[in-house]
């Protein structure tokens, strides 16, 4: 083998260990961000099922005094203030 040869495959290799580790690289970061994505879409879930949880409580709440307001003024002769 040739002298000119065995620096071009030396050069060779050593391009294919920048490649080789760059991807590397790449994929790591890109396992990263995928469970990064995984964390806020937990995270998103989350919240909206708080949010309808807050939600359906306010309506629920909402409902039930404005029952029990019908209830009361319709049953009882609420007190007039006087000024």
């Amino acid at each position: 083998m040739s002298f000119a040869l065995c620096n071009l495959l030396s050069v060779l290799v050593i391009l294919l260990d920048c490649v080789c580790t760059r991807s590397l690289l790449l994929r790591s970061k890109y396992n990263v961000c995928g469970q990064e994505i995984g964390d806020v879409e937990n995270w998103s879930r989350s919240i909206e099922t708080d949010m309808r949880t807050i939600s359906s409580a306010l309506e629920y709440a909402y409902k039930s005094k404005k029952h029990l307001l019908v209830y009361v003024v319709g049953s009882f002769q609420l007190p007039t203030c006087v000024y």
